[in-house]
Formats: structure tokens, C-alpha cells, sequence
């Protein structure tokens, strides 16, 4: 696994205002982090009365809300039964992934989270652009095929032409984070994952979903880094017809 990209993923969690510091993306298996940043970024989703108590509730309705953004069915690209039950980093990652593309395309909040990003370091704003080149890619904001390779792939290489993955061990790892994370969680599923998300009783219905063009850029209040790699990708003409953020 590309350890360089999953450490800028990390980074741009505990950018997120408000959110706990956390030191790796398996702290993140129990769904109760994941569901605070949705609710940040797309908070018309949420109904008034959902209750999300339950490791299966909150991972059935982050399920559903990402279905539903990306017009695709989730659980067929993310394996969540290993995300809860083994802490899978990878699977993790995936998730995260679609996670931060959704504030960059989706949120009604865009701009705050454009704010936090810049702020990260050069290194990780290019890991994150990569990543959200690769998701660019799909029409109507559908993921694409194998968009988990680029959490496979080197920094270096071009169309994954290697093979290698980023485990190799001439790749040293991110320093490590300090801070004081949330205890990590290993629950076990007591019901099948997706067992019919309409009989749910923790789930509440999302309310109805109004996709707004935008033809927004990053505004100049934002350029304290101007030129920087995330920067150019979220000022592209591809990724500014592509925001579409819901009310």
C-alpha cells in the first residue's frame, strides 16, 4: 500500500475543524469519525431524527449517503465487513478517499475545506491532487473502475507500469503523528451489512438531494500558497464544472 498517500489521507482527516486528532486511519473503523465529517460536508443528508447509535447504523447510512453521491453502490467497491471487523487500513483508505473528494465536489462548506487543505504541506496536497485526479476521470460522478490502484501505485510511477506497490522498503514511512487519538474500536457485525437499508429502524430517509452547478474558483483570500499542486487541481476548469455541491 502506498503509505505516502495514505499519511496525506490522514493528514487532511485532522485538518477537518472540529474533528479529534487521530494517528491512523484504522481508528476509523467503528464509523463514528466518518459520519462527523459527512455530517460537515454534506449536512442536508442528514433528517432531523436520525440516530446513528450502532456501529451497523452508522455504517449503513455512510453507505447510503455515499451510494447516493456517487451513483454507484458502494458496498461492491469497499469492503465494509473487513473495515469493522479487522480495522482493514486499505479498505479505510478507500473510504476516506471518497470522503475528501465529496468535500471538495459535493459540500456546501467547499470553501472551508479548500482552506484546511492549503494549509497542509506540499507533499501531501500533491498526494491528495493525485487522488483526486483519479476520481475526475468517471462521468457523471460515478466512481471509476480500479480507482483504489492509486493507493497501490509509488508516488513515481506513471499507470502503476511497475507493478510495485508502495510497501516496498526503500520507501521510508511519515514520521508519525502526536496526538492523543480516540480508542480504536474493533465491533463485530451483528446483522448482514446491507440488510435491506429501507427496513432499517436506526436509519432515518436522507432528505431529497438538489445538485447545484457551480462555477466557483479558489478565491484569492485562499492563494496564501499560491501555485501549489492541490491548488492547480481544484482551480481546473475539469474540476470546477464538475462541483456540484448539494442543498
Amino acid at each position: 500500500m502506498n503509505r505516502d498517500r495514505t499519511h496525506a489521507l490522514l493528514e487532511w482527516v485532522n485538518s477537518i475543524d472540529g474533528t479529534p486528532c487521530i494517528e491512523s486511519l484504522i481508528q476509523l473503523n467503528d464509523g463514528t469519525h466518518l459520519i462527523h465529517m459527512l455530517e460537515q460536508i454534506v449536512p442536508a443528508m442528514f433528517p432531523a431524527d436520525v440516530e446513528l447509535t450502532t456501529v451497523t447504523a452508522r455504517m449503513d447510512f455512510l453507505i447510503m449517503v455515499l451510494s447516493e453521491m456517487y451513483n454507484t453502490k458502494i458496498d461492491e467497491r469497499v469492503n465494509f465487513k473487513a473495515i469493522v471487523n479487522f480495522a482493514d487500513e486499505f479498505e479505510i483508505s478507500k473510504v476516506v478517499m471518497l470522503v475528501m473528494y465529496s468535500a471538495m465536489v459535493f459540500s456546501s462548506n467547499q470553501q472551508s475545506f479548500i482552506l484546511s487543505t492549503l494549509k497542509l504541506n506540499t507533499s501531501t496536497q500533491e498526494a491528495l491532487k493525485e487522488m483526486i485526479e483519479v476520481l475526475m476521470t468517471s462521468p457523471d460522478h460515478k466512481i471509476p473502475q480500479n480507482f483504489d490502484d492509486v493507493l497501490k501505485q509509488n508516488v513515481n510511477e506513471q499507470g502503476g507500469s511497475s507493478g510495485a506497490d508502495g510497501d516496498t522498503a526503500n520507501i521510508p514511512l511519515p514520521a508519525p503523528l502526536k496526538c492523543s487519538p480516540p480508542k480504536f474500536q474493533k465491533s463485530m457485525f451483528n446483522r448482514s451489512l446491507l440488510a435491506s437499508l429501507g427496513n432499517s429502524s436506526a436509519i432515518g430517509t436522507p432528505k431529497p438531494l438538489s445538485r447545484k452547478n457551480s462555477t466557483r474558483t479558489i478565491s484569492q483570500e485562499y492563494t496564501n500558497s499560491p501555485g501549489t499542486p492541490f491548488q492547480q487541481v481544484m482551480e481546473s476548469p475539469q474540476l470546477v464544472h464538475r462541483a456540484t455541491p448539494l442543498l
